[in-house]
């Protein structure tokens, strides 16, 4: 019985430290970005939320093709916004990069869809886009952003799974013979 007592402490803390995913506003949010517009090139990055739901960081790069060159899409050269379903980022008045997810940013998950059907798109030469009809815009086809969990979650469980494997050697070292 004397032994046990480490070992709940232990398997609790594992436990809290697998449960991975911070709860909303408790701690910076990172997704990886992994789409195709529908002319089949991709858009590849990551971007961050701060603990109070803001873009703080992020750079997404989408490929050229036909009058799209490509480009990677910083906070550093970019009027950036975002909202529980969406982030914004627009280097000038000549270009956007908008995805739409289908799942609030703000909640931590392994697959989070981008809502393809005109609602998340890359495009140029329309004035940040207000007027999608007023130059060049492709729609992303198909995608996902997986959150990424921050380190702290994972040294948090790899101590818990060093203790428990620490509390069930010495248990078995203290069992009789």
């Amino acid at each position: 019985m004397k032994g046990s007592w480490p070992l709940a402490i232990v398997a609790a803390c594992t436990t809290l430290g697998l449960a991975g995913a911070p709860a909303a506003a408790s701690a910076d949010t990172t997704w990886l970005v992994n789409a195709t517009f529908t002319d089949g090139t991709p858009v590849t990055g990551k971007f961050t939320l701060d603990t109070y739901g803001y873009l703080v960081s992020g750079s997404l790069t989408t490929e050229p093709y036909g009058a799209f060159p490509g480009y990677t899409y910083t906070l550093a050269d970019s009027s950036v916004s975002n909202g529980d379903f969406y982030v914004d980022f627009q280097p000038g008045y000549q270009g956007d990069l908008h995805l739409v997810f289908a799942d609030d940013l703000t909640v931590p998950s392994e697959n989070n869809p981008i809502v393809a059907a005109g609602a998340s798109y890359e495009c140029q030469g329309s004035f940040s886009c207000y007027d999608l009809g007023g130059g060049e815009t492709r729609f992303i086809g198909s995608g996902s952003a997986a959150f990424v969990p921050e380190p702290a979650a994972w040294a948090l469980a790899l101590v818990g799974f060093a203790g428990l494997g620490a509390a069930l050697r010495r248990r078995r070292n203290l069992a009789p013979a």
